[in-house]
């Protein structure tokens, strides 16, 4: 959690407490929000915290955002900090700066229902760790529509979804998000934080407003995040991620794919499958050309110390006479 961060903006916008939203200054949720470039959506995730029916603290951390993401933020009244280079980097930046004794990761798309915050205190108050908050996708176009049909497929599920809000103790002690991981960091926290405690689930869900989602898009991003998925199979197993990966209801289930989303669904997740296995191959290939550079400079090295070892022998017995000899 050692990350450079820059304050940008900490100072309150009307009154004195506006960061610190409870009568004795010390809030009971605090929520980080990464973002970068996400004005299309943050003004409606930020309206959606002010409407929560208990006051929240926030900390919108921004990785360098070239368009009006800041000015949003601070018009808001919320603290906002610069950093980065990835959102498990910027979580453990927003972590470092929370009061609250619960805390909820988010994105800058994701827009909660008045009574989350609510209902995650009352959870954790009960003596749970975790809370996971179900979630819905709203947009526009075909492609946002099949992912609505997905995830609406994970509302009754349990083992789908990963943790939001947790006692900010037990993070804090676990040491936040793993920052090598890029991909999976989320489920990652959640499995080191089950063995503190049990994980709830509230009745309050988060709308993820994906826009106009595109196929190539959707497929690239999920080829972004591969090298963290793969780092994941390193901390937990291959057979942890493929759980994780596989434990869908489709899958369990295949004829709920009759149908045009159903078809569209399939088509998705072959072409995001498509995009983690050529990252992976890519970086197999990588690996497999660095091993053998360091292979080659390691014989190298021993054929160039052998051959100066060689030239010290010839100096020493041959070369390096006694005078008497010449």
């Amino acid at each position: 959690m050692g990350s450079n961060r820059e304050i940008i903006q900490h100072e309150s916008l009307g009154t004195d407490d506006m960061n610190d939203p409870t009568s004795d200054g010390h809030p009971q949720i605090s929520i980080v929000i990464p973002t970068r470039n996400s004005a299309r959506t943050l003004a409606r995730c930020l309206s959606s915290i002010k409407a929560q029916t208990l006051p929240c603290e926030v900390v919108v951390v921004d990785n360098d955002s070239m368009d009006e993401t800041i000015e949003i933020a601070r018009n808001f009244g919320y603290r906002v900090v610069r950093g980065g280079p990835e959102r498990s980097a910027q979580r453990n930046i927003g972590l470092s700066l929370c009061n609250g004794t619960v805390v909820g990761f988010i994105d800058s798309d994701m827009i909660l229902d008045p009574e989350v915050a609510e209902e995650v205190n009352r959870l954790i108050d009960d003596s749970c760790v975790a809370v996971v908050v179900p979630e819905y996708t709203s947009g526009s176009g075909y492609w946002t529509s099949v992912r609505a049909f997905e995830r609406s497929m994970y509302l009754e599920n349990q083992n789908v979804e990963a943790a939001r809000f947790f006692r900010k103790s037990v993070v804090d002690q676990i040491h936040g998000f793993n920052e090598q991981l890029t991909g999976g960091e989320d489920w990652d926290l959640e499995i080191r934080v089950r063995d503190h405690g049990t994980i709830r689930r509230t009745d309050a869900q988060i709308e993820h407003d994906e826009g106009r989602l595109q196929y190539i898009e959707a497929c690239k991003k999920k080829g972004y995040y591969a090298k963290g998925y793969a780092k994941f199979a390193q901390e937990h197993g291959v057979r942890k991620l493929i759980s994780i990966t596989f434990d869908r209801p489709y899958i369990k289930s295949p004829k709920v794919l009759i149908s045009t989303k159903g078809i569209g669904l399939i088509a998705l997740k072959l072409g995001e499958l498509v995009a983690i296995l050529s990252v992976v191959m890519r970086q197999l290939v990588l690996d497999n050309t660095t091993s053998r550079f360091l292979h080659n400079a390691a014989l190298a090295e021993v054929s160039s110390s052998r051959a100066r070892g060689f030239i010290a022998h010839v100096r020493m017995n041959v070369c390096v006479q006694d005078r008497e000899d010449t």
